[in-house]
């Protein structure tokens, strides 16, 4: 907020609906016990009255943009007594086991600091069965819902989310 106010989306209950944009205020400093919530004051031109006083809706700020950003899908991340880890697929369909380093994860999205590249080809399904140089059977990915994260991560980047692989 030091850098100018930040923008809020307000979205419904199920967080799928986006009811209005508007300008934040205020950011209270206790989390309400009852629901794990807390409470943000914000003003919305409400032209089209989606909103009403004391209305429960999920608020998203954006407060920062990452560029140029890795990310997985968080399928893809694994957590073992080493720490985090991914199973990235070699070009002979064999998986080598990769430590990462995740730097947040929001939505069904990891942004990753370091452990593979950005063109890697990372499993996200039947990692149970797989080990170090585990011989795999790819398959197309399944299409993937729109960029939730709002201009957080650059979706031009993926760091092989594109390809989904299994075990066999």
């Amino acid at each position: 907020m030091a850098k100018g106010t930040l923008e809020v989306d307000a979205f419904s209950r199920d967080d799928q609906t986006k009811l209005a944009t508007g300008k934040l205020l205020t950011i209270d400093n206790q989390i309400d016990q009852t629901t794990g919530t807390g409470r943000l004051k914000a003003v919305f031109d409400n032209k089209d009255n989606a909103l009403w006083p004391n209305q429960f809706v999920n608020a998203r700020l954006l407060l920062e943009t990452r560029k140029n950003s890795t990310t997985v899908p968080a399928a893809a991340i694994q957590r073992g007594p080493r720490g985090t880890y991914v199973f990235a697929v070699k070009s002979d369909n064999t998986v080598d086991v990769r430590d990462v380093a995740v730097s947040f994860t929001q939505d069904n999205v990891c942004v990753i600091a370091s452990g593979i590249s950005p063109n890697d080809v990372v499993v996200t399904d039947g990692q149970d069965k797989l080990q170090q140089g585990s011989k795999i059977e790819t398959r197309p990915a399944a299409p993937e819902p729109s960029n939730r994260m709002q201009g957080a991560m650059d979706p031009g980047v993926s760091g092989g989310s594109a390809p989904r692989t299994g075990a066999q």
